[in-house]
Parts: C-alpha cells; sequence; structure tokens
C-alpha cells in the first residue's frame, strides 16, 4: 500500500509539473533517489485504464509517447528525441478520427499543420516556421477556401475571404494589428476599398 501511494504521488508530480499545452518537455525528470528517470512508464486512471504511454532516459521523454482519453480511446502520439517533439504530433477525436496533425522539428512547430472536424474533413490548415504562423487557411466543407491569412513574424498581415467561387474581400493589417485597408470585390473583381490612415 505504501509503495502504491508513493508511486501514485510520484506520477502526479511528474505529469503536473513539466508538460504545457502542446506536451512539451520542459525539465528533466528525476526519480526520488536524485537518478534522471530511465525506463517506460505507463499512467492508468481511478479506473485502471490506460492515460499514457511513454518511455524516459536520461529524465527526458524518448520515442513515441501516446496518450489516451478516460475511456481508453487514443488521444494523441508523438515522437521525442531528447524530450522534444520531432516531426508528426497527431491527436484524435473519441471516434478514433484524426483531429490534427502538427508538424514538430526540434520541438517547435515547423512546416504545415492540419485540424480535421469529427467527420474527417479539413477544417483549416497553418503554416508554421520557427513556431510562428506564416499562412491559415480555413476551408468550406466542399473542400474550397473560405479564407487566407498571412503573417509576418507571427504578426497578422493580410487576410483574403471568399465565397465557394470567389474573393470577397481582402484586408491588409498594421503591426499592431489594427487595419490600414478593405478591397471589397464583386464577382471575383476589384469593386472598392477602404483606407485607415
Amino acid at each position: 500500500m505504501k509503495n502504491k501511494a508513493i508511486f501514485l504521488i510520484l506520477s502526479l508530480l511528474l505529469t503536473c509539473s513539466i508538460t504545457n499545452v502542446y506536451g512539451q518537455e520542459e525539465a528533466v525528470l528525476y526519480q526520488l533517489d536524485g537518478k534522471p528517470l530511465n525506463g517506460k512508464i505507463q499512467r492508468y486512471n481511478d479506473y485502471d485504464i490506460k492515460v499514457e504511454d511513454v518511455t524516459y532516459e536520461e529524465g527526458m521523454r524518448t520515442g513515441i509517447r501516446k496518450t489516451y482519453y478516460r475511456n481508453g480511446v487514443l488521444f494523441s502520439e508523438g515522437k521525442y528525441v531528447l524530450g522534444k517533439l520531432e516531426g508528426e504530433y497527431k491527436t484524435y477525436y473519441e471516434n478514433g478520427k484524426t483531429k490534427g496533425i502538427y508538424a514538430y522539428q526540434e520541438g517547435v512547430k515547423e512546416g504545415i499543420s492540419k485540424f480535421y472536424d469529427d467527420d474527417g474533413k479539413l477544417e483549416y490548415e497553418t503554416l508554421f516556421r520557427n513556431d510562428k504562423k506564416e499562412l491559415h487557411h480555413r476551408f468550406y466543407d466542399n473542400g474550397k477556401i473560405k479564407y487566407t491569412t498571412t503573417y509576418v513574424e507571427g504578426i497578422i498581415n493580410q487576410e483574403d475571404k471568399f465565397t465557394t467561387r470567389e474573393k470577397l474581400d481582402q484586408r491588409s493589417y498594421y503591426k499592431n494589428g489594427k487595419v490600414i485597408k478593405i478591397d471589397y470585390y464583386e464577382n471575383g473583381k476589384f469593386s472598392h476599398g477602404l483606407n485607415f490612415d
């Protein structure tokens, strides 16, 4: 009983203090004896359903980490190298369909991340460079672009909105996020614009 209590306390401390929303490692984990944590860890909830599979080497996540919903269905999986996400990090809906695919390189978002609705249709995709947004597309159910947003150094620069067939308007922004101008389109062609200087 004493060993189980120590294990539960240790598990709680290990999981609460070192991860952020995206599952990135923020510290090296140590055992109670002061040595870096090594080996495969499987965490279970109060109902003995597995909620996490992870391997540690020298206190850092290594290899494939999987997390699960409270009912045991796979929630996420991603590969870690030296405690940092590397390659694809996937999240899933409880129905098993893909929810999101994030691209990571040395622990930062790098490349295209895609997000799907629970029916498997692509909702939006975002291009990241060095953990900052560069380009974002949101889609209609038919797969056509609903709007496109471009960013400079992670700050919104321009947004283009479309109907299912043609461009509606284009907004340009200052670095502080205020609108510089809006150009309106009719039948896909420029109609008129508003400047906010």
